[in-house]
């Protein structure tokens, strides 16, 4: 690890980033702040789909988004599983993983800490009171305000 030896520290991130909120930004902010430079590994639409859900914007869309942030120094896709392997090929030096306080990240997370070497790891915290999830469900309580539209 880079940490105290002058050189930079690569720090990486995982996520989907759909329906990018400030509950994402607060995640990268505390991600980025851990090192020098920042990496996010944008999940895969299929990855996703398989664990989550479809994201309802497309890659393209997502991987733009974030790439105007500030706090990120890089993009690239993925569609693996992030392993001590990956971390060394790509030169990663930190891992920052958000975690809520839910039983079901919190499980996540220890099965991560578990696996893989835990000097890669930094807990990074989630804004409690947002989420891709919760902005969907808004959305859905609310479509009886939209304007009927004609069918087509």
């Amino acid at each position: 690890m880079n940490e105290g030896d002058g050189r930079p520290v690569h720090v990486f991130a995982a996520m989907v980033a759909d329906l990018f909120h400030y509950g994402h930004v607060n995640f990268l902010r505390q991600a980025r702040a851990l090192g020098d430079h920042l990496t996010v590994g944008l999940v895969s639409d299929r990855r996703a789909a398989g664990y989550k859900r479809r994201p309802v914007m497309t890659f393209a869309e997502r991987r733009a988004v974030l790439e105007a942030c500030r706090y990120v120094d890089a993009v690239i896709e993925l569609d693996e599983n992030v392993t001590d392997a990956f971390m060394r090929a790509h030169g990663f030096d930190i891992r920052a993983y958000g975690v809520a306080d839910d039983h079901e990240e919190a499980r996540n997370f220890a099965t991560l800490w578990k696996d893989m070497d835990r000097g890669y790891f930094r807990r990074v915290d989630y804004s409690p009171d947002i989420s891709t999830t919760a902005i969907i469900g808004r959305i859905l309580d609310r479509r009886e305000l939209w304007p009927e539209r004609p069918e087509e």
